[in-house]
């Protein structure tokens, strides 16, 4: 018994190590050829895990066989568009131009029941509002909608969002992450000083992240951007609707002009709150104007 646990802890790290070297790829993303490789690799290692008379080798190297044979298909894969066509296979266009592809739902033995599941995977619930629903090589499905039904972006109102980059987690599970301290130019004692205003050490916290700090200069900007659009978008959502926002957006310069930056955050966040759930938000998504 003992020596079926200790097998099974080798084979289950040497198999998590292979899988880690394979690449990233999720299951529902995998490639046939990965795909097959993957439940060979899992055979493969449940033999010697049961059985003590096969030796481990028997299940190690066949494992690592297979290891090799992927690293040579992926290098052949990206070398040649051929091989990748044969190996993967090519996309399907299942809708083409907001007509159904009959034949080609025939040939992918694609139901209309499947082919609307995949349609709200994607939050599409009508398959009058699909312009393409093309197939991808893996089994995903990727719809790319009428124009009429897209969601807007920034750029159909001629607004250019300023880079906002990611955040950084400072603290995690009580950790201090000293080397994201680094990449953002503070220290120690810098974060120390931010999380007391919580009444509570970095060590104590759960999680701490660290985002673009406002600043005067920032919040004028935004209040500048809201009053430029402010008559534009009357013609997309309601007068007390905008009024909701201009009054938070008005108390956010307050607290920053007063520098009390702790109820800046929130108020903002407040107002960005109230444009994502105004009765028009399926014609317009306004949080980057933030």
């Amino acid at each position: 018994m003992l020596i079926n646990f200790f097998r099974t802890i080798i084979i289950y790290i040497f198999v998590l190590i292979v899988m880690r070297l394979m690449g990233k790829r999720e299951i529902g993303q995998l490639q046939p050829f990965e795909l097959a490789i993957s439940i060979m690799i899992a055979d493969l290692a449940s033999i010697p895990m049961s059985e003590t008379g096969i030796p481990i080798s028997n299940g190690l190297v066949p494992i690592l066989g297979l290891l090799i044979m992927h690293l040579l298909i992926s290098i052949i894969n990206m070398k040649s568009m051929k091989a990748r066509e044969i190996l993967c296979g090519k996309p399907s266009i299942l809708v083409y131009r907001g007509k159904i592809d009959e034949k080609a739902l025939k040939r992918e033995r694609f139901t209309i029941n499947e082919l609307e599941e995949r349609l709200r995977g994607n939050n599409v619930v009508n398959l009058g509002d699909v312009e393409y629903a093309i197939l991808e090589t893996s089994g995903q499905v990727t719809v790319i909608q009428k124009p009429e039904k897209r969601n807007t972006i920034p750029e159909d109102f001629n607004i250019t969002p300023d880079y906002e980059g990611i955040p950084y987690d400072l603290v995690i599970d009580g950790k201090i992450m000293k080397e994201n301290l680094k990449e953002i130019g503070k220290n120690y004692n810098w974060l120390k000083k931010q999380v007391e205003k919580f009444n509570m050490k970095p060590e104590e916290a759960l999680v701490v992240t660290y985002d673009l700090e406002l600043s005067k200069e920032k919040i004028e900007e935004i209040y500048d951007n809201w009053k430029n659009r402010y008559k534009k978008l009357a013609y997309y959502i309601e007068h007390d609707e905008l009024e909701k926002v201009d009054t938070q957006l008005t108390g956010v310069k307050s607290y920053i002009e007063m520098e009390e930056f702790s109820e800046t955050v929130p108020e903002l966040d407040k107002a960005i709150f109230i444009l994502e759930h105004i009765n028009n938000k399926n014609i317009v998504n306004l949080k980057n104007i933030f």
